[in-house]
């Protein structure tokens, strides 16, 4: 093989690259430690509405463990809240490079982007955690009873939560994908039985507990979503 040599415009190009990644990783790292200050003085506030879906009294065994928890939910706060922004952000870097010219897609991509992530959001919040924390409490008896420590069940919700939120974005990520040319509607329906594999042993891993019926949780609006994902990209893969 010859040697691989970039040229004057290539380099440049790299470095712009590198340039907008330097300024997006510093302008997130911003509006996170912003907000992560703000949440700082409505921590407890955030604890006592995570705690109503447990509705038991929550414990810590360590002498730091309540303050860790503390910052715990203010760091979950501050990336929920910095969403918009680091969307805003990444949406104007992907649209000047994939789709050139049509300022509409940049806005779109934002309002979309935020609105999956807020939905995945409400729907662990509203519907998912209660379900799984129901579930995993029903084997209390009179002679095992629950002691839930503050920091462990802040990591339980922190981790669904941010997972839902997140994994909701997988219709935009296919979408861009396939206006970059990576997949294409056939390429998701072609691998659909390994990708549904795929999204459990996901979800069993990125689950903070190991029971079947919390990961099916996740797993379940995530299989939606992939077909979701091949749709939208049927539909638009020839328009954009």
């Amino acid at each position: 093989m010859g040697d691989l040599k970039l040229s004057s415009e290539d380099f440049t190009n790299l470095i712009d690259i590198l340039e907008s990644i330097r300024k997006l990783l510093l302008t997130i790292a911003a509006f996170v430690f912003i907000t992560f200050t703000i949440s700082l003085f409505f921590s407890g506030r955030i604890i006592y509405l995570l705690q109503r879906n447990l509705n038991k009294p929550l414990v810590f065994y360590h002498p730091s463990e309540a303050f860790i928890a503390y910052l715990k939910v203010s760091l979950l706060s501050s990336i929920i809240l910095s969403f918009p922004i680091i969307s805003l952000v990444g949406a104007r870097m992907l649209s000047k490079r994939l789709f050139p010219g049509r300022q509409w897609v940049f806005f779109a991509i934002t309002i979309f982007s935020t609105l999956l992530f807020i939905s995945g959001l409400l729907l662990c919040y509203f519907f998912v955690l209660p379900l799984g924390i129901n579930f995993l409490l029903s084997y209390e008896t009179q002679y095992l009873k629950p002691m839930i420590s503050v920091g462990k069940y802040i990591s339980f919700c922190s981790t669904m939560l941010l997972s839902f939120g997140f994994m909701f974005e997988l219709p935009l990520v296919s979408l861009i994908l396939s206006r970059a040319g990576v997949i294409t509607s056939r390429t998701l329906s072609k691998f659909r039985r390994w990708s549904i594999v795929t999204i459990f042993i996901f979800s069993a891993v990125i689950t903070p507990t190991t029971d079947a019926y919390t990961m099916t949780l996740l797993a379940v609006p995530l299989c939606i979503l992939y077909e979701a994902s091949i749709w939208i990209s049927k539909i638009f893969e020839k328009k954009l």
